[in-house]
């Protein structure tokens, strides 16, 4: 794991958008926000996509993007 304070020496952006670590978040405030169960979608109906149909459609919405 890489200390928030490296990540940012090396400009590695938050949370979104290029350069940056997806669902990285250091601002206070924010800790865990990430760590919410599914519970409730589950309850709602939703259901988890197998990982190697999820990882397929975003390497092909990435490679869309160039």
């Amino acid at each position: 794991m890489a200390p928030a304070n490296w990540l940012l020496a090396q400009a590695v952006l938050e949370y979104m958008g290029p350069d940056s670590l997806a669902m990285w978040l250091i601002e206070p405030g924010w800790e865990g926000w990430s760590t919410r169960s599914g519970a409730a979608a589950v309850a709602a109906g939703l259901h988890h996509r197998p990982r190697e149909a999820l990882l397929a459609d975003l390497l092909a919405w990435e490679r869309e993007r160039d």
